[in-house]
């Protein structure tokens, strides 16, 4: 399993100077639709924003709400930015200490969704779904304070982080050597994840499980509701045996850190599903949960990349995690700063 933390020092490939417009449609509790007038020469003030992400961010939705950086943090302004070809836009702001909170990928709000924001405090409930992602534009959020005036020096800087995590099967093989089934291809493959943590909090979420779906197993319904259901579901074409096979796939999930597994936390895990010797198995496997790293879980904006080598038949059921023996499951753990690998056999 390979680790990756996303780090502001990865930037867009479009990244550049960004102008941010923002003409204010909300303040307080209620809807108000302000006009130039509003605004005293002195006071509107033409803000310059830098904005970094390593995702291809969906320049079509980048939500900006601007907050008054004091003791009532009360909402200035909101608007939703599409940038120009140019990466440039242009924000307009009063003057004064600012908190900008961003996000992206939010196609499925529109500017009712946000009426209910009056300050910060409301944020911490505002939450995103899963089953409104897609691959290609993943949520993302950030924040930045700023002082806005005519004598500003520096632009705001806002780093872009993904409130999901990813997790990959890279590559994936079976090894039955010995066994009364060797040589023996697995068939029918399908991956995908069970207990997945569905809700997040698109600002400071705390890695507590908030909504989980695909319950103990592979729920249809609940896949239904996706917009892109290759992001928690997919299928392996053709069969898989000693030749390993390069799948990269790549499933998605929100932070799932609870110490400790119970009822209403269940541990999320990445589950392969195949047919071997005429039955149906599944490798359940916990998800960066091992006792001797103490690994915490899924964290938000991070890659957990798995390679996979199968040894033995798994479980009955996709709920009961894989013992000793099972499997061969090559963990790299890579930090921003440093790396380390080990290997942990199951």
């Amino acid at each position: 399993m390979k680790s990756l933390e996303f780090s502001h020092s990865l930037l867009l490939p479009f990244l550049g100077f960004i102008f941010l417009s923002l003409c204010p449609v909300l303040h307080g509790c209620e809807s108000l639709h302000f006009t130039d007038s509003h605004f005293t020469a002195a006071e509107k003030v033409p803000v310059k924003m830098s904005v970094h992400s390593k995702e291809n961010m969906n320049r079509e939705a980048l939500d900006i709400l601007v907050f008054r950086n004091d003791a009532t943090q009360y909402l200035e302004c909101w608007q939703r930015v599409s940038v120009n070809e140019e990466d440039e836009a242009t924000i307009a702001s009063m003057n004064g200490e600012k908190i900008i909170m961003a996000c992206s990928g939010m196609n499925d709000r529109s500017h009712e969704d946000w009426m209910w924001v009056s300050s910060i405090s409301s944020l911490s409930d505002a939450w995103s779904d899963l089953e409104n992602e897609t691959a290609e534009s993943p949520v993302m959020s950030g924040s930045c304070t700023f002082k806005a005036g005519h004598t500003m020096l520096q632009h705001p800087v806002l780093t872009l982080r993904r409130i999901s995590s990813e997790i990959q099967l890279r590559s994936l093989k079976c090894d039955f050597k010995g066994r009364p089934y060797e040589g023996e291809k697995l068939s029918d493959v399908n991956v995908y994840l069970t207990n997945v943590n569905a809700s997040c909090r698109i600002w400071n979420d705390t890695g507590n499980v908030s909504r989980i779906i695909n319950q103990g197993r592979l729920v249809m319904e609940d896949i239904s509701r996706f917009n892109d259901s290759s992001l928690i579901l997919q299928h392996i074409e053709g069969d898989v045996g000693a030749t390993t096979v390069n799948t990269d796939i790549r499933l998605r999930c929100y932070p799932n850190s609870a110490s400790e597994e119970g009822p209403g936390s269940p541990f999320t895990r990445l589950v392969i599903q195949g047919v071997l010797d005429g039955d149906v198995w599944y490798w359940p496997i916990d998800i960066n949960r091992n006792r001797e790293s103490q690994d915490e879980g899924i964290r938000s904006n991070c890659v957990y990349t798995y390679d996979i080598v199968l040894t033995r038949k798994g479980s009955a059921d996709p709920d009961t995690a894989i013992k000793t023996g099972t499997a061969s499951i090559t963990m790299e753990v890579e930090r921003w700063e440093d790396k380390e690998d080990y290997t942990i056999e199951y």
